[in-house]
């Protein structure tokens, strides 16, 4: 579950793909995070259960990587 000082890794158009922290996480009127590239910038806000997708890929893939 995504808190307050998470980072996670989300593709961008053209392939691309940016390290984001979250910066706060707001509840209504639905649930979303506001995040900031770990290279600083403007914020973005993201749907929480994106955001939540995004870590538990991340964690799947270190797992991975540290079984082989």
């Amino acid at each position: 579950m995504a808190h307050v000082g998470s980072t996670f890794k989300w593709a961008l158009t053209g392939h691309d793909s940016v390290v984001f922290v979250v910066k706060a996480i707001r509840w209504g009127p639905f649930s979303y995070v506001e995040a900031e590239s770990v290279n600083g910038g403007k914020r973005v806000q993201v749907p929480l259960r994106v955001v939540d997708q995004c870590i538990a890929d991340g964690v799947l893939l270190d797992e991975l990587a540290q079984s082989e």
